[in-house]
Formats: C-alpha cells, structure tokens, sequence
C-alpha cells in the first residue's frame, strides 16, 4: 500500500509517517505543500493521501478540488488532519470526498483507530477498476434500486439475458433484499425513497464488506455530473429507455475496465518479453539481439502470428516479423545445413516462436491471468509489415543485430488493434 502525507509541519508528517507504518505495511510519500504533492500525484499511484488543508502554495481545499475532477485520481481516498475545524470547512471536505476529518494536536489511540478503518475501506484505483471490471462479466447478479417500476422493468429487460437482476423499490427495501453472497453491481437511481443514496451507498458498504460490490449511479442525464460530484458511486451512467444507448453504457464500463486491466498487464509483461527474446536468439541462434532500431528494410520477410486467448479479457494478437533472407540465414544455423530454402526460413522462424510464446504463456501464468496461446502460423509476404505505434493496449519493440540493422520486431495487443495496423 502507498501512502501519501502532505503537511506543512515535519513533526506532525514524523507522527503520521510512523503511525501508518505501525497500522500496515506500506510505504509512505512526505511532502509539506499544496504544488509538490499534485507534483507526487501526477508521478506515482497512491492507495491514500493524508492531507493538511492548510499548506502553502496551493491549500488542501485546492488540492481537493483538483483530485475530484481528474477521472484518474477522483476516486482516491482522502484522510483530512486540519488545525481548523469549522463547520463550513468540514462541509466542503465531506462534499469533496474525504474520508475521515481528523483535527489537531494527534491523539495516538484516536488517530491510530481511525486510519486503521479508513487503510482498511480504501482499495486501489487499480482494485476499483477490476472489481468494476467483474462486476459487470456475464452471469454475475445485478441489483437495480429505483422507485420509478418503469425504469426498474426495463433495466431489467435489457439486461437479464447476461445478468441476473434484483429489483428494489426504494433504498430501504435494497437493504432487505440484498442477498448472500451480495449482488456484484447495485445500480441506484436519484429517486429511491426516504433513504437517499448516500446513506444507501454507506449501508452497503457496511454490509457487504470485502465482498467486492461495485455500486453505480443510474441518474437522468441532466444530472451526471451532480452524480459524479458526490463522489459516492464506482461509476455513473445516464439514465435511459434507450435499449441500445443503455447497454452501450454498460459495456464502455467493462470495456474501460478491460482497457485499464490490459494496460498494466503488459507493462508489467513488456520488460519480460524482449528479455525472454534476446535469450532465445542467444542460445537457439547464437545470435546477440538489443532492443532498438527503427523499422525493418523493404523486401520479403517472414511474419509469425499466436492467437492469445484470455479468460474473461479481450484476445491479444503476438506478431513477429523477419526478412526473409534473414530468416533463411538463421533456419541453416538452426537446421545445420549450407543453404537453406524459403520454406525452411518459415520452418525455422516457427520454431523459434513457438518458444517465444511459451515463454508468453508463461509469463501471463505468472501475472495470474488464464491464457491459452495458439500454434504460431508462419507466411511470407513481399514486404515486410510496419509497426503501429506502441499505446495504452499495444506494445511493440525493433531488435537489432551487434551491427545495427534491425532484423526482428515484436507486436502484442489486442487483435483490434493488430486488424487496424494490417489496414
């Protein structure tokens, strides 16, 4: 867990620093103003920030205001410690998000209680997208709180053919319905009867705990940013009788999450794949690689190409390309003989891959996502493909040889994104 403690005083970040080390592993970020600590936030990813309001530079409400309205950082949770405690200034923090308002001087048994429980209900940006993510994977129990049965029947006709649904009428009759094990995803709607969606959203916390229930806003589309200002919900979508414009929502949600969910999974991948290819080529070829080079010459080349298939994620599309006479060069390496032919380039190519995607396969394994990699299929075409830009879901890499020309190149992302660099 990261911790961030911005304050003024380097007694009161002392006191705070060790009290959250004594609370939980983690490692923790001192900053003593407003500027530097959106500087920190900009750098790195915090699981929660301990902030002093009154900071120069830029003042703790400031900061606040910034946070909530980066889609990035609006959902990090925030502890205010404050030698001021007006009513108005505890108003201002609780509209803006904060977690727990705690004032000065620190009394250890107090503050040491409080940041326990708010470390405790304070998951990870990272952690709120995968649980958003699951949330919403086909077969998992919705439930939809709304006191319009209009709205509530067609939410449910929409999407009960992938989701189970439970219906409540109010915010107090949710609380009654909520089953065991608890729904993945409750919906709430700005109409939901005496009790209002804040005390709804408070409730379900308590009661469902860890269980890993994401809760999102169902609100009129006039006021979606309201919704989102209240900085209660995972996620807001505009309510809707459009039956396409209604699933198109929920699938953006689960698409985000995916987005957000690959883009980790292969910068954590990356550093590993260009390693595991430079070994292969040192010992299946006798050939030392490095990780540069601008594009591979025009003419015939070698393309190898793995299905990657992800349990309940988006496929990922492996593409390796060489020159052909490259390829021919390194198949009489591997095969022993004087001169070899096209298809023994292919043949040879083949089996380099096909241990660079074990290899792949492995290291996913690893990452803890459940793959399975087809058989690599070799071509050749008559030029040799250009690499699309490296992104958020694609990573792409040039090897070069000890002389400097670039004799291999490496594409994975998602297969959409390979079908767009092929046109």
């Amino acid at each position: 867990m990261n911790v961030l403690i911005a304050d003024s005083d380097p007694m009161v970040r002392l006191s705070l620093a060790r009290m959250v080390q004594r609370t939980a592993v983690c490692e923790v970020t001192e900053v003593d103003n407003g500027l530097d600590l959106l500087d920190r936030l900009g750098d790195g990813h915090f699981d929660l920030l301990v902030l002093d309001l009154l900071m120069p530079g830029m003042d703790g409400y400031e900061v606040l205001q910034v946070i909530r309205a980066s889609p990035r950082l609006r959902q990090l949770p925030v502890m205010v410690v404050s030698a001021v405690k007006d009513e108005r200034g505890v108003a201002d923090a609780i509209r803006l998000g904060v977690r727990d308002y705690i004032t000065k001087p620190l009394h250890g048994d107090q503050l040491a209680g409080r940041l326990a429980r708010v470390m405790q209900s304070a998951p990870s940006p990272a952690e709120n997208e995968r649980r958003l993510r699951a949330a919403l994977e086909p077969g998992k129990t919705l439930m939809i709180v709304d006191a319009n049965g209009e709205f509530r029947q067609f939410f449910i006709s929409v999407l009960e053919s992938r989701n189970p649904v439970i219906e409540a009428s109010s915010g107090a009759q949710a609380l009654k319905l909520i089953p065991d094990p608890a729904p993945s995803a409750v919906f709430i709607g700005h109409d939901i009867g005496a009790l209002s969606p804040r005390t709804l959203v408070r409730k379900i916390r308590e009661k469902v705990g860890s269980a890993g229930t994401s809760v999102l806003g169902a609100w009129p589309k006039a006021r979606l940013e309201a919704a989102r200002q209240t900085h209660l919900f995972d996620e807001v979508i505009a309510r809707t009788y459009v039956k396409d414009v209604l699933l198109g929502q929920v699938e953006q949600v689960y698409s985000r999450g995916l987005a957000e969910d690959l883009e980790a999974l292969l910068k954590q991948l990356e550093p590993r794949l260009w390693s595991s290819i430079e070994q292969v080529f040192g010992m299946m070829l006798a050939t030392d690689l490095t990780a540069g080079g601008v594009a591979l010459r025009p003419g015939p080349a070698v393309v190898i190409g793995s299905d990657i298939t992800r349990e309940g994620s988006h496929p990922l599309l492996l593409r390796m390309a060489m020159p052909l006479d490259r390829a021919r060069e390194f198949a009489a390496r591997l095969l022993l003989i004087d001169d070899a032919t096209p298809e023994d380039g292919l043949a040879g190519m083949k089996e380099v891959a096909s241990v660079i995607v074990a290899r792949v396969q492995q290291a996913l394994s690893h990452a803890g996502t459940t793959v399975s990699c087809s058989a690599p299929e070799a071509s050749l075409v008559d030029q040799a493909p250009e690499l699309a830009p490296a992104g958020a879901t694609r990573i792409t890499q040039v090897f070069s040889s000890d002389s400097g020309e670039p004799v291999f190149t490496v594409e994975l992302g998602t297969t959409d994104v390979a079908a767009e660099a092929a046109a």
